[in-house]
């Protein structure tokens, strides 16, 4: 159940449809807006093995003409950080980069650019903007794991010749 009555729109990321079969049967992705009203349709429908993930902070609200209401973005009034200077400064090495790759895989990170690293970084950090490694000790503390790792990472790398 979505935790909301007022109008909303949610956006699901991959633009194209794509499916892969799993073990309980397909999964389907892709993009669709929805209302309030067509999920709670769907739900009624009984469908078997249909399963929608909805991410809150995906989640949009309608105002009453059917538009998106303008969110503030989250730290919009906060200054960048150290470790959001960092995290943009590692964004831009192409050994992070790799890192971030061959870590977190090729679902993530596309192609090896430091907007690729960036979108990774957020994604695997549950933010919308670094800015919240400064702000926030719950993501801070898995950008210091994230950091953890690369340093490691970076050290096999080098002790192996690459």
């Amino acid at each position: 159940m979505i935790p909301t009555d007022k109008p909303f729109c949610f956006t699901m990321r991959n633009v194209n449809i794509k499916s892969r079969s799993l073990k309980g049967g397909m999964k389907y992705t892709g993009e669709w807006e929805m209302t309030v009203e067509d999920y709670h349709a769907l739900e009624d429908t009984n469908l078997e093995g249909i399963v929608i993930e909805v991410d809150q902070a995906r989640i949009t609200h309608l105002n009453d003409n059917g538009e998106p209401e303008k969110q503030q973005k989250p730290y919009a009034d906060k200054t960048i950080g150290p470790l959001c200077r960092e995290a943009n400064d590692l964004c831009q090495l192409e050994g992070f980069q790799l890192f971030l790759r061959d870590f977190y895989g090729n679902q993530h990170m596309r192609k090896i650019t430091k907007h690729y690293a960036s979108e990774t970084l957020k994604s695997v950090l549950g933010v919308t903007t670094k800015k919240a490694i400064d702000y926030n000790q719950a993501v801070a503390a898995h950008w210091g794991v994230i950091t953890d790792h690369f340093k490691k990472w970076s050290e096999r790398k080098r002790a192996a010749g690459v």
